[in-house]
């Protein structure tokens, strides 16, 4: 026995020393690969970015001024020697430190337009920390555009912050939809205000204290879910809170605000929130659940609607600033604010930015409209699904003329500003893109690409292209020639239905012949609605652009009734401003072909567009062809002021006729241009000096 156990120990300690090794080996093997990987992720990384942030902010409503200190910290593979940060024009930076071992060290900085360059220096270090000190100051003579966009400041009143502080990027421009890709960084916000007033900011409140002189702090964390900006607001609210088992709605009201509609605010927030999750889900991912034991429940859903200064309505997660002008706190939700919005349709869209524009936040070229317009889609969707198919039609139908009577070339990849936002092109077309597809594809498909696309990116930063990808998903089949002409061009399908003729074939056969026209740009779906003695049955035609299409329809019942677009929200027609200006840029360039083709496609629509067919005319009198311009003269003198014929129009054109008429008419016609000329001079108005040409042109007569 004693001399068989020497072996045997002898190769016990061979394996544990082997098995010791290899444990060795494959631990340095993993712990070189993690370092490698981490070399490798780090290599991807092309600049530095911000890991985490601390805002605190010091609020003097009697002075109108915000002090703000905002530490950041930076991580990156090298911390550069000149870091380059975006800064709005309504800071005033004081001073820029950064961070080494002897504490606090202020470094040199160059104060440009939008931006601050830091000096750094030589940093080997994958880590730094950078400090800002900032006032912002709302009563300056160079703030008028941020007072009077976002907010509306009197002292005591509510103060409002969207989005304005340091990044290494543009981040979240409400005018440019400028998003920091990619990435975001966990931040404290903490908030001294004077103690009447209550802040309410993005995310949680985390806790309270109270300091010297009257004051007191608020500390607040991130948002549940990735916002696109950083907000507060801070007043002497009155705190409202309706509290059930699944949801809570809290209203943050100011003393003038009136509180009829609460009741109804609480009501219609409870169904839009379920309507909207059923539709895409959870906007809070995971954070939505809490775990007790085996069991699994939701968080109830916090709603937060707050009063503040400043104008229309902002949408955070889960959270709505409301203008107090608008009143929504008071009378029916129903009235319009304008031609495109009911108030009862901004809460919604506004709601819907909880999911389009926060958790889901499109990033890129068309951002504006990846954000604004699913949003005001989802508000529409919610008209339907909440209140009736008829209110849907209307918004749709508001929508259709809004857009059809703005401006500029109606593309949604523009890079945005102001011009898109004043012509809300985003909100718009943005909408009614997705309302298109409804009739390509089906709302079915429609849904449930939109819901794949919110659960594949949500909390992620998608460009349009991911969309396309989504919806292309759930459709089965290439949207190439639907996104290359609803959302990269500008045009739109204009279709007139030519000729309807029904006739019976045979017995119980009867057959109903369409005769389909499309005058515009891109190929549109034609519908028409066909009744006979029982029921009405909905035809959806495609027509392809400058093309006559004839569609037979057979039946087994006597055709009664066709109507070409039933319900008034068919997407077709001509943007004629837009048409119009671009006539006229190319008749100003001296192309004439490409302006008389749009010219004669515009007056083919309208023919009584008196400012088209001046413009016509002046093209026309140019190219010396004196009959058509006579003829097109005419035309015009004899439209009525409308939208389409500025009151200027009629005055000119009679001008131009007239004088056209003293160089080539008869005698009799000279007589009777030189009495209208003379009647011209006694109208009250003169329009673009109209009088002095008559009398200019009477003089050289005589």
């Amino acid at each position: 026995m004693g001399t068989n156990q020497k072996p045997l120990q002898r190769m016990q300690r061979w394996l544990t020393q082997v098995s010791v090794w290899v444990l060795l080996s494959l631990g340095m093997t993993s712990l070189v690969y993690a370092q490698s990987q981490r070399k490798d992720l780090y290599a991807k990384q092309t600049s530095v970015w911000i890991q985490k942030a601390k805002f605190e902010v010091a609020l003097w409503p009697a002075k109108h001024r915000l002090d703000v200190t905002a530490l950041f910290s930076l991580e990156g593979p090298r911390i550069p020697k000149r870091l380059r940060m975006y800064l709005p024009q309504l800071i005033q930076l004081k001073d820029v430190a950064l961070k080494g071992n002897k504490g606090w060290t202020k470094v040199k900085h160059e104060r440009q337009l939008e931006t601050v360059v830091i000096n750094v220096g030589h940093i080997l270090q994958r880590k730094a920390n950078v400090r800002l000190r900032y006032t912002i100051v709302f009563d300056s003579s160079k703030n008028y555009l941020f007072r009077g966009i976002f907010c509306q400041i009197k002292p005591g009143e509510s103060y409002f912050l969207y989005g304005w502080y340091p990044s290494l990027r543009p981040f979240a421009d409400p005018l440019s939809g400028q998003l920091l890709r990619g990435h975001r960084w966990n931040y404290q916000l903490e908030l001294e205000v004077p103690a009447k007033e209550r802040p309410v900011a993005a995310g949680p409140l985390l806790k309270s204290w109270k300091v010297k002189k009257g004051r007191k702090r608020f500390l607040f964390g991130s948002s549940p879910i990735k916002e696109a900006a950083i907000f507060f607001v801070s007043a002497r609210f009155k705190i409202y809170r309706y509290r059930y088992p699944d949801r809570h709605v809290e209203f943050f009201l100011h003393r003038y605000d009136s509180r009829r509609a609460i009741n109804a605010l609480v009501r219609m927030t409870t169904k839009v929130q379920r309507f909207y999750t059923k539709l895409w889900g959870d906007p809070r991912g995971s954070k939505a659940y809490v775990q007790k034991g085996r069991r699994r429940r939701i968080k109830p859903v916090v709603w937060r609607l707050i009063s503040f200064g400043g104008s229309g309505a902002r949408g955070y997660p889960f959270t709505l600033l409301l203008d107090r002008r608008e009143d929504f706190f008071g009378g029916s939700l129903k009235r319009s604010i304008d031609r495109l919005f009911s108030k009862r349709q901004v809460l919604l869209h506004e709601m819907a930015h909880t999911w389009w524009g926060n958790a889901v936040t499109g990033v890129g070229k068309g951002s504006i409209w990846l954000n604004e317009g699913l949003a005001n889609y989802a508000s529409i969707r919610a008209l339907g699904g909440l209140y009736g198919k008829k209110a849907e039609t209307a918004s749709i139908q508001r929508h259709i003329a809004y857009f059809l009577d703005g401006a500029g070339s109606g593309r949604l990849l523009e890079p945005g500003g102001l011009a898109q936002m004043a012509q809300r092109t985003a909100y718009t077309k943005g909408a009614l893109v997705f309302v298109a597809l409804e009739r390509r594809l089906s709302r079915e498909v429609v849904d449930k690409g939109l819901r794949y696309f919110f659960q594949s990116y949500r909390g992620k930063y998608p460009e349009i292209k991911d969309l396309k990808k989504s919806l292309e998903k759930a459709a089965g089949r290439s949207l190439d020639g639907f996104f290359r002409d609803w959302i990269h061009g500008g045009g739109l399908p204009y279709i007139e239905m030519n000729q309807s003729y029904r006739k019976r074939i045979k017995r119980r056969q009867y057959q109903l012949q369409l005769t389909l026209e499309n005058r515009g740009t891109i190929e549109g779906v034609a519908h028409v609605r066909v009744w006979d003695y029982r029921k009405s049955h909905d035809l959806w035609i495609p027509v392809q652009p400058g093309k006559t299409r004839k569609f037979i329809w057979k039946h087994k019942r006597r055709i009664k009734r066709v109507q070409f677009n039933p319900d008034g929200v068919m997407i077709h027609g001509f943007r004629w401003r837009a048409i119009l200006q671009q006539a006229n840029q190319l008749r100003r360039a001296g192309n004439s072909v490409q302006a008389s083709v749009l010219f004669r496609r515009l007056l083919q629509a309208f023919p009584s567009h008196g400012h088209a067919l001046y413009s016509w005319a002046l093209l026309n009198l140019k190219q010396k062809r004196l009959a058509q311009a006579k003829k097109l003269f005419k035309k015009a003198s004899q439209c009525k002021p409308s939208q389409r014929t500025p009151n200027w129009v009629p005055l000119w054109a009679k001008f131009r006729y007239a004088s056209l008429i003293l160089k080539q008419g008869n005698a009799s016609e000279k007589k009777k241009a030189t009495q209208a000329l003379k009647r011209l001079l006694l109208s009250p108005t003169n329009p673009y000096r109209l009088h002095q040409r008559i009398q200019a042109l009477l003089g050289t007569k005589k």
